[in-house]
């Protein structure tokens, strides 16, 4: 089968657990290549995975990529052109992660906001802000006073369900076509910088026709 027709999909944090389980699944169909991303580890450790059972002409690489480390991720994209010969991955599933606060949900004020630059059909360009606070709406309004106070064409904040958090990001799920989703986390916002990107994606997606109906992910977790 060749590499075009074949589907690639790398998990993290595939040593155990919900990782393991999704190696497990993508493993059982036909045709496709698998990237086990572990903490520890090369791609010699292969035999962690023996007791896996594989479809027809599926491969199963792995590559260490720590959390912890700056440079791993970079490695192992390196190590999967260069010795394997993939250059793209269908589908990345970060199943791994640090964290470094242990606080109560219930005591927690976390508020964070993410900044989607959009490009239609016709190439308009859009800034659409994403508040998110743990809290209620009178002190997620509050954490996004600064905000709120430039004016919007429309406001669609509101106090949700934890299980319609995120529901705002489904359309990148949809089925059918690749979504590749390329985001840049920042602990703060420089409104000269901002809009400079803005200004240069708008360019972009007016230069680029194949460029439109997308988005530019920046979040803000201040």
């Amino acid at each position: 089968m060749s590499a075009r027709n074949r589907e690639f999909y790398l998990v993290a944090g595939a040593r155990r657990g919900i990782g393991r389980a999704l190696v497990a699944t993508f493993l059982a169909r036909s045709g496709v290549t698998v990237v086990a991303a572990i903490r520890n580890g090369s791609e010699h450790s292969l035999q962690e995975f023996s007791d896996l059972s594989k479809g027809e002409l599926t491969e199963l690489v792995t590559v260490q990529i720590d959390s912890t480390s700056d440079d791993d991720a970079l490695k192992a994209v390196r190590l999967l052109r260069e010795k394997y010969h993939i250059t793209h991955l269908d589908t990345v599933i970060a199943n791994a992660g640090i964290g470094t606060t242990y606080s109560n949900a219930a005591d927690s004020k976390a508020a964070d906001i993410d900044f989607l630059f959009s490009a239609s059909a016709n190439a308009s360009t859009s800034v659409t802000a994403v508040p998110f606070c743990l809290g209620t709406i009178s002190e997620g309004r509050e954490a996004f006073k600064t905000i709120l106070d430039i004016g919007y064409t429309s406001d669609g904040t509101a106090e949700l369900p934890y299980n319609q958090w995120n529901a705002w990001a489904d359309p990148f799920c949809s089925q059918g076509e690749r979504k590749p989703l390329y985001g840049v986390p920042m602990k703060n916002l420089e409104g000269k910088t901002f809009w400079t990107v803005y200004n240069d994606f708008k360019t972009f997606v007016q230069a680029n026709p194949n460029a439109r109906n997308t988005s530019l992910l920046a979040e803000i977790c201040p």
